[in-house]
């Protein structure tokens, strides 16, 4: 059966991507996203995973952009300061962040201290997993902060895999026969 992309039925769309399959690499912008297909099964199949893979892209880009924020504002807390001014500083630059890639809070008392650690979004490896070295912790003891970072906790529990940005073209072909 064939198939018709309807060009005039579009959703504006902007979006960088990078896409690995094997030895090929693409990157480029999405800025239009066709919303209609007509045509069998299995076109609409591709079509749906194409979108899963932009989407995907754009996750990214937003994990990406609340890091740089984050960095940027990062400084600006001090041990001894309320968690409602380190919240109010830190909680801003998490918002593109999809909940998905979040990290809950912790709470619990301990010997009649309540201790309370909040994670912000500081790092990302492009690996697809969402682990604990990809966020820096924030301890409260009684609403005052008493601790940044995974040293204070021990260390993370878990880890990305690290991934090249290296792209290596080979030119050379070898045909075997």
């Amino acid at each position: 059966m064939p198939f018709t992309l309807h060009p005039y039925r579009r959703f504006p769309m902007h979006c960088a991507v990078t896409h690995n399959a094997g030895s090929f690499q693409w990157q480029g912008t999405v800025w239009n996203l066709s919303c209609i297909l007509v045509g069998g099964k299995m076109v609409r199949r591709i079509a749906m995973l194409s979108a899963v893979f932009v989407l995907t892209g754009c996750v990214g880009m937003m994990i990406d952009s609340a890091i740089s924020k984050y960095e940027a504002t990062a400084d600006q807390v001090e041990l001894g300061d309320s968690k409602e001014k380190v919240l109010a500083i830190l909680a801003p630059t998490q918002e593109g962040v999809p909940k998905s890639a979040r990290k809950n809070s912790d709470k619990y008392l301990k010997d009649g201290v309540k201790v309370e650690i909040y994670y912000m979004r500081s790092a990302r490896q492009p690996d697809g997993l969402t682990t604990d070295d990809e966020f820096t912790p924030y301890i409260f003891n009684d609403g005052r902060l008493v601790g940044i970072g995974w040293q204070v906790l021990g260390g993370p529990k878990t880890q990305g895999q690290a991934t090249s940005d290296t792209y290596i073209q080979n030119t050379n072909t070898t045909i075997v026969h």
